[in-house]
């Protein structure tokens, strides 16, 4: 019974041990990964449930606060809502990506959706210009809430516009279990409506001009793993591979639901 005792009390120790060493980890580095696959499976199941869920139809401006709308990393931008809608400056290099993540102004949707808002992207150096370094975005994402656990792994599907490497493209991604999947669309403008419709499993992303009622399918993805209630975001993100590059300006506006 002693030697039982001590045992388990070893272990808990031990378990403990890697998962503050993780916590500090890189999200993508080994250890993390590693302390992950068996802290996660526990975590995940303590994840509060969403307090609050988008009713439908909705739409706003995005000139002012949502009602039981949160913020996610915001300390990442600089954010104000004005007349043109939710404006967000970057204050740091950020991504979604794999296991990292960015800033989101965050609700909830449960069951088939159809999300779309108009996003403009420009250099937050030169307001009169799109973004024209790195990777660049804004745009919306539709999350499982599992990845705020302990040691989560990040399951998400996303839609965005902006500049991609070496021009600008609308940008989507499904990321499963923090390994990323990503292709981009050439786009003439970093303006954009962006729209995502689940119907069950599957996700349609689309992107039209802000003016335009033609939209075009960008991508497509089955995510039969993804819940029925998932955090929807409207989300940003400045990545130039560690080199502290983030010159974004993200505005937001006419948010619809159905």
């Amino acid at each position: 019974m002693r030697c039982g005792m001590l045992l388990l009390l070893t272990l808990l120790i031990v378990l403990l041990s890697i998962t503050l060493v993780a916590m500090f980890a890189e999200r993508d580095g080994q250890i993390y990964r590693l302390a992950a696959k068996v802290v996660y499976p526990i975590s995940k199941r303590w994840v509060s449930a969403v307090d609050h869920t988008v009713e439908r139809p909705f739409s706003a401006s995005l000139q002012k606060p949502l009602p039981g709308w949160r913020w996610f990393q915001p300390q990442l931008v600089d954010k104000q809502f004005t007349g043109e809608g939710l404006q967000l400056k970057s204050q740091a290099e950020t991504v979604w990506w794999k296991n990292q993540r960015g800033t989101a102004y965050l609700s909830a949707v449960t069951g088939n959706v159809e999300v779309e808002v108009t996003v403009r992207t420009r250099k937050q150096s030169d307001t009169a210009n799109y973004p024209d370094q790195d990777y660049q975005f804004g745009g919306i994402m539709l999350r499982n809430t599992a990845g705020n656990a302990l040691l989560s792994t990040e399951n998400y599907v996303f839609n965005v516009i902006g500049y991609r490497g070496q021009g600008l493209q609308v940008e989507s991604k499904s990321t499963l279990a923090g390994y990323s999947d990503v292709s981009g669309y050439d786009w003439p403008s970093g303006n954009a409506r962006v729209r995502i419709v689940r119907k069950g499993s599957d996700f349609y992303l689309y992107a039209a001009a802000v003016d335009s009622q033609d939209w075009v399918q960008v991508n497509h993805f089955n995510r039969p793993d993804l819940p029925d209630t998932l955090e929807l975001g409207l989300i940003a993100y400045a990545y130039s591979y560690g080199a502290g590059r983030h010159d974004l300006q993200v505005t937001f506006s006419d948010l619809l639901l159905r």
